[in-house]
């Protein structure tokens, strides 16, 4: 069995451990909160997606080294480790309730979604393969994205105490949302 879809039941516990060729996971719309068992899943190297949204988690570890989508939006995630996810392209995390995120061992990353949390830093100089940045409504007083040289998408607006988006001099973002007290410039102090 590859491929694992379990969305949309009551489960708050489950062991993977004998599923050694799973490639995909969908636990979507279940009870998986703090006090749930979600294990095995270290234990399928082949691994490329994981959806766990729309449950109940506060904490969350994946290590995954063949991961390569995580899907963990509506949540009410307060912490999220992934330094062992290293080939992570793509993230979709709104709607939690994330104060800090440390993306610094994910550099494969392109896709970050991250709307709707507590964020008020994020530090996203490791990942220049990012192409897809969408941060709305979230606290952050500053953003440097003076290294994401890739980046096509810019989504940024709701975030009242961010006025000036760091860009390196001459970069271009094709797309960019962001409010109107908002400006993209090379020197913000």
């Amino acid at each position: 069995m590859d491929s694992l879809y379990l969305s949309g039941n009551t489960l708050s516990d489950i062991d993977l451990s004998n599923n050694k060729e799973l490639l995909l996971v969908y636990l979507s719309d279940n009870e998986f909160d703090s006090e749930s068992t979600l294990i095995g899943l270290e234990n399928a190297p082949n691994l490329k997606t994981l959806d766990i949204s729309w449950n109940y988690l506060e904490e969350f570890s994946i290590h995954s080294t063949s991961l390569q989508v995580l899907y963990i939006s509506h949540n009410d995630l307060k912490s999220l480790n992934t330094d062992g996810a290293v080939q992570l392209r793509n993230i979709y995390m709104p709607l939690n309730q994330l104060e800090t995120v440390d993306f610094s061992t994910n550099t494969s990353l392109e896709t970050l979604l991250v709307s709707g949390n507590k964020l008020q830093n994020i530090d996203l100089e490791n990942n220049s393969n990012l192409t897809h940045l969408y941060i709305i409504d979230n606290q952050l007083t500053n953003l440097d994205v003076s290294n994401n040289l890739k980046l096509e998408d810019l989504r940024v607006e709701r975030n009242s105490n961010l006025n000036c988006i760091k860009i390196k001099n001459g970069q271009y973002i094709p797309f960019v949302m962001k409010s109107d007290y908002q400006e993209l410039n090379a020197s913000c102090l």
